[in-house]
């Protein structure tokens, strides 16, 4: 079913009542969505054959933040939320960076769904390790002392 805006146009005379003029009227909305799923497969695909891509130019990432080979639009970075809980496996790979990197590597492999970082380190630590995940689903640890997950957020979305 499709969103509808609902018009309603009142027109009062000078004593305030409702004159005949006034009219509703129901029309179908246009709604702009990115769909982030559809819009990081196609880039992931873009990455492993590294064909430079500009996002804006993809059918599939119509209405998503900007993104190219080089730059990730900070829009892309609201995507990641923070939660605090640890998971104990991994996808076997170790990435070391700032959270930026740690988010664009992680967003450029498609079994990443998250990593864990140490909640000890300073997000522009270059240093900083991060664990890639490919579930945050299971084998959470709540409340680590030590660690924290970032995920991504794959819901999409409506642009305003």
């Amino acid at each position: 079913m499709s969103p509808y805006i609902l018009k309603i146009s009142i027109i009062l005379d000078s004593t305030g009542f409702l004159t005949s003029a006034s009219t509703v009227s129901m029309e179908t909305a246009k709604i702009q969505m990115c769909n982030v799923l559809e819009c990081r497969s196609i880039v992931l695909h873009y990455f492993s054959k590294n064909w430079v891509f500009k996002s804006d130019q993809l059918g599939e990432c119509k209405y998503c933040p900007y993104l190219d080979n080089d730059v990730m639009s900070t829009d892309w970075l609201y995507r990641w939320y923070e939660g605090d809980f640890f998971i104990e496996n991994s996808i076997g790979q170790r990435w070391k960076g700032n959270l930026r990197i740690c988010i664009k590597e992680c967003f450029k492999n498609a079994e990443c769904v998250g990593f864990t970082r140490s909640k000890h380190i300073s997000p522009y630590d270059r240093d900083g390790e991060c664990w890639f995940k490919n579930n945050v689903m299971t084998n959470r640890i709540n409340n680590h002392s030590d660690w924290l997950t970032v995920v991504f957020n794959t819901t999409s979305y409506e642009v305003h």
